[in-house]
């Protein structure tokens, strides 16, 4: 398999088709989000006791105040707070929860439509088409569009299953043996994440596979599984460099967007600290300008990881077609393994 190929045709091909862009856009969305949010209502003794607490909250040093005095100090994290509003916090964590799946559904259908429309944009460039449209794209989305979805909801309730079998299992074993077994248990969980982790690559890689192979022939979600792994086994290494590679790529653009972040935070952190040791500087005011910051820097973000998502589809594409025969321009190209003709 030529890399290189594959590689530059991925560029060409996201760079003079500009459309796929926006594609990329929808599938970055991750199946994962999280949502925060709090309420409660404040006595006025309470308050008092916090905003007293060490002075200012916020007027103080961030590396020197008591956390735990200050929180109990919270109205509605001290201990009457907790006894009178066991109802309202059980009703807020379950909402949570359900936000959380609500939102994972969500995403999960937004990336699953980017990821289809961008698929079908590559294989029909690698064909030979030379215009796209949004239309024609969209309106590709709709029959795998199940399929494409199911491929990530599905393994994604597995592992959650999975983990919270792990995750029981261990308390019970903790709590039975007095936390000897967890001792006992600490090599078969290493074994056992390593195990996980490599299982976890190998799944990914044949995702990646499975998406062009479902949305551009036709392939049902049951009978993809069945040929992929086929298709996988007898092409690994070439699929594993790969994988490699884009992996890479991912890395070096990610660092790049988190420089800023990281210097951002840890600046804030030292100016914060500095200036209310020596100036009596007060922290928020370092606030307005790291939300002025994020707020440049989110569209940015966005826009590489657009770009990059629909370099990573384009590349994953293109090499399903290398792997099984088809090159660039032929419409009519021979499959050349024999899984696929199954």
């Amino acid at each position: 398999m030529n890399y290189g190929e594959i590689l530059k045709r991925a560029w060409d091909t996201i760079w003079k088709h500009k459309i796929l862009w926006l594609f990329g856009l929808l599938a970055s969305c991750t199946a994962n989000s999280g949502g925060g949010g709090g309420g409660g209502g404040g006595g006025s003794q309470n308050s008092a006791n916090f905003n007293n607490s060490n002075g200012d909250f916020f007027q103080q040093n961030p590396f020197n105040f008591n956390f735990e005095k200050d929180f109990n100090n919270l109205p509605f994290f001290n201990q009457a707070g907790w006894e009178n509003n066991v109802g309202l916090i059980v009703l807020i964590i379950v909402g949570l929860f359900c936000l959380m799946i609500l939102l994972s559904l969500i995403f999960t259908a937004i990336g699953s439509a980017g990821e289809i429309g961008l698929s079908k944009g590559s294989w029909r460039v690698d064909e030979g088409e030379t215009k796209l449209t949004f239309s024609s794209l969209w309106a590709s989305v709709k029959k795998p569009f199940w399929r494409v979805f199911l491929l990530h909801f599905i393994p994604g309730i597995l592992g959650f299953l999975l983990a919270i079998l792990i995750v029981g299992g261990v308390i019970l074993a903790s709590v039975a043996t007095l936390g000897v077994g967890l001792i006992c248990l600490i090599p078969f969980l290493c074994v056992l994440g390593l195990v996980l982790f490599v299982a976890g690559i190998l799944v990914s890689l044949m995702i990646k596979l499975m998406i062009p192979m479902m949305v551009n022939e036709d392939v049902s979600l049951m009978d993809s599984i069945k040929k992929t792994y086929e298709l996988f086994k007898a092409n690994f290494w070439s699929v594993i460099l790969m994988g490699v590679i884009l992996w890479v790529m991912q890395l070096v653009i990610g660092l790049i967007i988190a420089i800023p972040i990281i210097m951002v935070v840890f600046g804030g952190i030292a100016a914060g600290a500095i200036g209310t040791q020596f100036a009596n500087l007060d922290p928020t005011m370092l606030i307005p300008f790291a939300i002025a910051f994020v707020c440049l820097l989110i569209p940015i973000s966005m826009f590489i990881g657009a770009v990059l998502q629909s370099y990573l589809g384009a590349a994953w594409t293109i090499t399903y077609r290398r792997i099984t025969g088809k090159e660039f321009g032929n419409t009519a190209a021979v499959v050349a393994t024999e899984v696929i003709e199954a």
